[in-house]
This record gives structure tokens, C-alpha cells and sequence, in this order.
């Protein structure tokens, strides 16, 4: 009897040192953002939302796979393509990041695009809210069979996204779509999955943080 409460206790210690492990890992990844975006007034999000979205797309870039066949990333000293479509200063941000970071040991290069010729080539692309939903829908229909991954931020167009950022609270969250994201072959990290709010198609699947 006495045996059977040791084992329990030690299962229930195993799991916590699991639990632990896991919340540290994400505190690891994700905490710096979490820290800027946590309690901030309304004025303070308008300001600081670029940043911080152009460091959750650089965090995303390290915690997603391509398809092995995409020939974006053959060989080791290709780089992640951040692609901005049209005007918008996360572009700026980008470059920042990318002239100091890397992505799992691969160089990354920031290109902007002003029409939909070789969306394909960027392995994430950024749509800012500014785009009109004529171009948006072209942009759509260019990345259709591509493994790039859609970043925008409008939640009225969240259908075509794979990743689409929002304010609730003063605070900047995203949304995944995992029908799309699977139908372009990516991979997230499951730590990255449980840190936003998850649908599929029109079905809520887990509720964001």
C-alpha cells in the first residue's frame, strides 16, 4: 500500500516537472512579447503593434516547417523570404530583425512586393490592413498551391489567412487557420499552436491566450 502512494507521488511530481518544462519553454520564446504587449493603453498599442507583430512573424519562422519538397529552402545558405506587399512599415522592422537574427541558421531576406509577380518565391508574406480587397483577392489566388504562409491583419478576410493578427483587449493576438496552413503543407510547432486562437474554417477550435 505504502509502495503504491510512493509511485503515485512521484507520477504526480513527474508531471509537474513536465508542466514546468513546458511553461518555461514558452516563457523562453515567447515571453519578451507577451511582456510588451501585457496592460498596454489603447495609444500604446497603435504605436507598438508593428514591432511586435514583426517579432511574432520571426518567432513563427523559427517554429514552422516547410514542405521537405519546397525548393525555397534547398540548401543550407538559402534564406527565409519575409515578403511585405505594398507600403507598410513592419518592413522596416523586418529588416531590423533580419540584420541582426537568423532563422534556425539560415540568413533572412526581407523583399517587398508591389504586384502579385512571385508571391510564391517569399516564404511568408505580410498583407497590411491597407490593401484593398481586390488586390487581397489576386494575392490569394496567386499564393493558391504555394507553401507560403499569409499573414494579414484583417479579420473580415481572416478566411484566407494563415495567420491574422487582432487587438482584443489593447493587446495584439493572432488567429491560425489550420485548414489553411495544412493545405500549404506547414508545420507549427505545437508550442506555438497552444499561445493563439486556433479555427478551421468557420470553427473555433481552441480560444486564443
Amino acid at each position: 500500500m505504502n509502495h503504491r502512494r510512493t509511485h503515485q507521488f512521484h507520477g504526480t511530481d513527474l508531471r509537474r516537472v513536465q508542466c514546468r518544462s513546458r511553461i518555461f519553454w514558452i516563457l523562453s520564446v515567447f515571453l519578451p512579447l507577451l511582456a510588451q504587449v501585457r496592460d498596454l493603453h489603447a495609444q500604446d498599442v497603435v504605436v507598438r503593434e508593428t514591432p511586435l507583430k514583426a517579432a511574432y512573424i520571426y518567432n513563427f519562422a523559427k517554429y514552422v516547417q516547410w514542405p521537405a519538397a519546397s525548393t525555397k529552402l534547398v540548401g543550407t545558405e538559402n534564406p527565409i523570404v519575409c515578403g511585405v506587399y505594398g507600403p507598410s512599415a513592419l518592413e522596416v522592422y523586418l529588416q531590423k530583425i533580419a540584420a541582426k537574427k537568423t532563422v534556425n541558421g539560415r540568413p533572412i531576406a526581407v523583399h517587398r512586393y508591389d504586384s502579385v509577380a512571385n508571391l510564391g518565391q517569399a516564404n511568408i508574406l505580410f498583407v497590411p490592413a491597407s490593401v484593398s480587397d481586390v488586390d487581397y483577392q489576386r494575392i490569394v489566388q496567386a499564393l493558391a498551391n504555394t507553401s507560403t504562409m499569409l499573414f494579414g491583419e484583417r479579420m473580415d478576410l481572416a478566411d484566407n489567412n494563415s495567420v491574422t493578427f487582432y487587438i482584443e483587449s489593447n493587446r495584439v493576438k493572432f488567429q491560425i487557420n489550420l485548414e489553411n496552413t495544412e493545405a500549404a503543407g506547414l508545420q507549427i510547432s505545437s508550442k506555438v499552436l497552444q499561445l493563439g486562437r486556433l479555427v478551421r474554417g468557420h470553427e473555433l477550435v481552441r480560444a486564443g491566450e
